[in-house]
């Protein structure tokens, strides 16, 4: 009888212990789908909130002046901004829910959805800069399509500053081929400037005495790193 009662115990704990372990398990696995189903519905919420915000704002601007509207804006998460310098209102929210792919771009009518594009591209009379939240930087501006000039590709980055260190790289910065640094004529040129980029390239379009190419430079969003690559190689 001792034997029986100890082993009926034995199952009874085991058996609760297995059950309770279940449970954890399951919840678990269901809470980070639970998690992005709540991050979901608070970014659709924000949506319809941003394009309630850009409705009124068309209408009372077709009134004319003395129009006035009162509009009540509920954020569940997120930050909503209001950007008067650059004449926006935009939400921003950290979510691992797949709303949108990484690193692009979408309009819905008059709203921008985008999913990690902090890249800007802007340039200068002598540079083009690419800047994302870790690194600026300078590309010495050199020609263009009609007037291709001498062009070197050591001389083609002037400097790196890395925001997170805090720290610029202004010397050593080479670009060979092969062990080689080719130059030639040619030019370079931004392949598109703006804010918000999912990446930045500047593209650097040589012509020596063996070949054509083109050596293009990349920031992504959200890389602390370049890419620098060579492409479209034809030789002579």
């Amino acid at each position: 009888m001792k034997k029986k009662a100890v082993s009926e115990l034995i199952g009874g704990v085991l058996f609760i212990g297995i059950s309770i372990a279940a449970i954890i398990l399951v919840l678990q696995l269901s809470t980070p789908k639970i998690n992005e189903m709540k991050d979901t519905i608070a970014i659709d919420q924000a949506k319809d909130t941003i394009a309630s915000v850009d409705r009124v704002v068309r209408d009372v601007a077709s009134e004319g002046p003395g129009s006035t509207r009162i509009l009540p804006i509920h954020i569940k998460a997120g930050h909503l901004n209001i950007d008067g310098d650059n004449n926006r209102i935009y939400y921003e929210f950290d979510t691992y829910a797949n709303v949108i792919s990484p690193r692009s771009k979408r309009r819905i009518g008059n709203l921008w959805f985008s999913s990690n594009t902090n890249t800007s591209v802007y340039n200068d009379s002598t540079h083009y800069y690419l800047e994302n939240n870790h690194l600026l930087v300078n590309i010495s501006k050199h020609g263009s399509q009609s007037n291709q000039v001498s062009i070197n590709p050591d001389h083609l980055i002037d400097s790196i500053y890395f925001k997170d260190k805090k720290q610029t790289i202004t010397d050593n910065i080479t670009i060979h081929i092969d062990g080689v640094a080719l130059t030639g004529t040619g030019y370079n040129i931004a392949q598109e400037t703006g804010t918000e980029l999912a990446r930045g390239k500047v593209l650097n379009y040589f012509n020596t005495a063996t070949a054509n190419y083109t050596i293009q430079i990349t920031l992504e969003s959200g890389a602390d790193f370049i890419q620098i690559q060579v492409i479209d190689i034809v030789d002579k």
